[in-house]
């Protein structure tokens, strides 16, 4: 699966967190959040999912990307891979907008030129709506599979092991 594209990072936080990024505060909630991605280069997706799961399973990589910052402290994560040159950042990003997510503002989009806003998008339903982490992660899950297939493309589901 060496797919060159987009991915989505679906991750929980069981509690609420703040990080400081380069003299960036960001105040994160509990809830289910989107990070949309992506992956063009010789490994493509597979490789940088790949590295988003070894940090995430405690890999004390040098941060390179926001994203770095937070999975360390997710309680949750799995990864929804997008192939193609159709499957860009923002497109996704735009699309979860219109599904429930709304981006943090500054995270993840540094380099974006479409104006995301941020490229980390928080589920609007989360735990503190009632239901519990649990529930908000398969409703964002729900969710983030519909906005990928309202811009007619397909997905994968990839874990770590």
């Amino acid at each position: 699966m060496r797919l060159k594209g987009a991915y989505v990072l679906l991750l929980s936080l069981n509690s609420k967190y703040q990080l400081i990024i380069s003299s960036k505060r960001f105040e994160l909630e509990a809830g289910a959040y989107a990070y949309v991605g992506s992956a063009r280069g010789p490994g493509g997706v597979e490789a940088r999912v790949h590295r988003h799961f070894s940090i995430f399973r405690g890999d004390p990589r040098k941060a390179h990307w926001h994203i770095d910052h937070l999975l360390p402290i997710a309680s949750s994560l799995i990864a929804i891979a997008v192939e193609g040159y159709r499957a860009s950042e923002c497109s996704m990003a735009a699309s979860l907008k219109m599904s429930g997510f709304a981006a943090v503002k500054g995270f993840g989009s540094t380099d974006c030129k479409m104006g995301c806003g941020g490229h980390l998008l928080k589920f609007a339903w989360g735990p503190a709506t009632g239901g519990g982490a649990e529930l908000s992660a398969k409703r964002a899950s729900a969710s983030i599979r519909e906005a990928i297939e309202k811009l007619g493309l397909e997905w994968a589901e990839m874990r770590p092991i």
